[in-house]
């Protein structure tokens, strides 16, 4: 709750809310802000000049999803998005932030169907598929931590290679690679 009402503060930002959906249970653990956009030149790209009439840059929030959703450890995935703005943003970009949704949600299996959207650090909303609206969903936070299990493994391959004569390696390797293929 702390770091929800810390980046509420902020101002305008938005980003992605991580977690896990346990039965009918989501469980958000980490909020990660959409990073500015970079030009190809390494400068950040003025948002402002590009598009002024845009709060939401809905293309860049997607993009930054299909980055992040690639990078999820097993148990985790993306709930959905926080989008904190001065002004009631559910009323005025609408449309966006129902592309947003439904474009996270297409990312993979994995992602749940109903995102959720924060829009401050108490309000949070799921877009209902079946009436298409926006309705509040009850925000808890635990006080303690979770605990997180960790999975540590090892894979021993034992692949005989055997070196006939002084030439690349990469030759030797092909039998012991088409073995593990």
């Amino acid at each position: 709750s702390e770091k929800l009402t810390e980046t509420c503060s902020k101002g305008s930002v938005n980003g992605l809310v991580l977690g896990s959906v346990i039965e009918d249970r989501m469980f958000g653990v980490c909020l990660v802000e959409t990073p500015k956009e970079v030009a190809e030149d390494g400068t950040e790209v003025d948002q402002e000049a590009v598009k002024k009439d845009q709060v939401l840059d809905v293309t860049w929030m997607l993009e930054h999803a299909r980055q992040v959703s690639r990078l999820m450890p097993g148990g985790l995935t993306i709930l959905g998005c926080f989008i904190f703005r001065n002004e009631d943003v559910l009323s005025k970009q609408d449309g966006k932030i129902r592309k947003l949704m439904s474009g996270i949600s297409n990312l993979g299996p994995s992602l749940p169907q109903e995102q959720v959207v924060f829009v401050s650090n108490n309000v949070a909303k799921v877009l209902d598929s079946k009436s298409s609206s926006f309705k509040n969903i009850e925000l808890k936070a635990q006080e303690k931590p979770l605990e997180f299990v960790r999975l540590d493994s090892s894979l021993i391959l034992d692949l005989p290679v055997a070196r006939t004569e002084e030439k690349e390696l990469v030759d030797d390797l092909v039998p012991a690679v088409k073995k593990l293929e």
